[in-house]
């Protein structure tokens, strides 16, 4: 028989233990999701950034607002390649658990899961073969709630081209502003990105909301900052019958649609037939900054730019310079400005 210990003696020997079997986990691969109340989950693809430093740049941005601005309980779902990992590792170590948990989840076993939707879908919303939105992993949005566990009910999904200015806690209250049918949540694409893309069907339809500008039109979404109700979703068969490829298909020759920024042109294409699965986000919470589409629309581009009230979220998108809070900018990336990113 063991001679007793004393219970501080205890206490030391089992937390020793406990760190000997989690040291070198990999939390992708064999830790369990909680989905409780407390805690928000957070997801975002993080790749290439080993032969882009750009993108390692503007996450460094990304992470370091994230942290400055909240001390919520966050569980991050990563999609990453192996610089990816190491890099988000950097910025969220083992150190800020268990306020914010990392689950890693690989790239390419994310795109096998996805495979055939993406194929079914990336005619419709690919310019070429060789376009940046052409890759699999940028169609991933539509089917996350097959990706991420049952136990995940709730989800923020955003670019990595953000900088924090406020609360992420103030996103996540928008669930709560939900009806029972909204599934997902966007703010409007704040440029005539779909002004031009459903110009066919606008010159068609004087009049029509498809492609104008807010408040009163459908101009579109921009993925950069997005809610995704899982719950409903694996629930509701009326979010995943409109993914039906030949309902997509019907709905694209409809409006003669063809568009090339991945999975908001399909969100922006389902909204027009299907607007009460979306909630539309203030657009203080995606403030994007790109202008690119300035370019030829000068008379309308402000319509869709304007945005009012204080900027809760940065989104430096086609690589433009996000503002410091002392009004100067930084973080461009000169000759990124293109259409499609």
């Amino acid at each position: 028989m063991l001679p007793s210990l004393p219970p501080m003696i205890c206490k030391t020997l089992l937390l020793l233990v406990l760190l000997v079997c989690l040291d070198g986990v990999n939390p992708g691969e064999s830790t369990s999701v909680n989905d409780d109340d407390e805690r928000i989950h957070l997801m975002f693809i993080l790749t290439n950034v080993d032969s882009n430093w750009h993108i390692a740049r503007r996450f460094t941005i990304y992470a370091e607002s994230l942290l400055a601005t909240t001390d919520a309980a966050i569980t991050i779902h990563a999609i990453v390649d192996d610089g990816g990992k190491r890099h988000v590792r950097k910025y969220f170590p083992e150190s800020v658990a268990p306020r914010v948990q990392v689950v890693f989840y690989d790239r390419d076993d994310v795109t096998d899961q996805i495979l055939q939707f993406v194929t079914d879908m990336r005619s419709h919303f690919s310019s070429s073969n060789t376009s940046y939105y052409h890759d699999a992993i940028f169609f991933v949005g539509p089917v996350v709630y097959r990706v991420l566990p049952d136990t995940v009910k709730r989800v923020i999904i955003t670019d990595t081209d953000l900088k924090f200015l406020a609360d992420i806690r103030g996103l996540w209250s928008r669930f709560e502003q939900f009806t029972d049918e909204q599934v997902i949540g966007l703010a409007h694409d704040a440029q005539p990105v779909y002004y031009h893309i459903f110009h066919k069907h606008r010159q068609a339809n004087p009049g029509t909301r498809v492609g104008a500008p807010p408040p009163d039109g459908l101009p579109g979404f921009n993925s950069g900052v997005m809610l995704q109700d899982l719950e409903k979703m694996r629930d509701a068969d009326a979010y995943r019958n409109v993914l039906d490829p030949k309902l997509v298909a019907q709905l694209a020759d409809k409006y003669q649609f063809k568009g090339h920024l991945g999975d908001q042109d399909l969100y922006s294409l389902l909204v027009v037939e299907h607007e009460h699965l979306f909630h539309t986000l203030p657009c203080n919470w995606n403030r994007q900054l790109c202008r690119w589409w300035e370019r030829g629309y000068q008379d309308v581009f402000e319509k869709f730019f304007n945005c009012d009230g204080p900027v809760k979220i940065y989104h430096g998108n086609c690589g433009t310079a996000i503002p410091e809070g002392d009004g100067t900018e930084t973080g461009g990336d000169a000759g990124l400005e293109k259409a499609e990113l």
